[in-house]
């Protein structure tokens, strides 16, 4: 007759360290890093999307510390299409933006923000600090901007709004 075991026999079975099951290979980070031989995927210098294997090469080192080594091809093409609009909207500021001074706090420098309690993209103005918006020297041209390059595609890639 076989022994009855059970779901807590196996849970008591299974308990390890943190510790034992790095050495296992289980990973904890809850930032994603391939191990060994796992498939990932990058974008290339081309803007193709490429599958690579980890084998821990200065490649596979450098795609990782520089947020190219995603863990599906989806990701991939999400992180390519941000870059592309990220670039389009600071082309047009710096093509239609007057001289932004910083050191200057009366001129309103605008950028482009989501209101989640109003459901839209709002352009606030900022006039002593300088983050890692693309700023607008007027609302006008934020506005612009955003019908150049698209809502859809603002509210999806650079605000990242579902």
């Amino acid at each position: 007759m076989k022994a009855k075991i059970t779901i807590n026999d196996v849970e008591k079975e299974i308990t390890i360290t943190e510790e034992q099951a790095k050495v296992l290979g289980f990973n904890f980070s809850k930032i994603w890093k391939p191990e060994s031989c796992e498939p990932y995927w990058f974008v290339g210098d081309d803007g193709e999307i490429y599958k690579e294997f980890w084998a821990d090469t200065m490649d596979d080192i450098y795609r990782w510390e520089t947020g190219n080594c995603k863990q599906t091809e989806a990701e991939c093409e999400f992180k390519r299409e941000k870059e592309k609009v990220e670039t389009e909207l600071e082309n047009f500021a710096k093509e239609h933006n007057e001289p932004i001074d910083w050191g200057d706090f009366r001129p309103e420098k605008f950028y482009i923000n989501w209101d989640y309690g109003e459901n839209e993209i709002v352009f606030p103005s900022n006039i002593t600090y300088k983050g890692n918006d693309i700023y607008y020297s007027s609302k006008k041209i934020a506005e612009a901007a955003v019908k150049a390059v698209g809502e859809d595609r603002v509210k999806k890639y650079y605000l990242e709004v579902k």
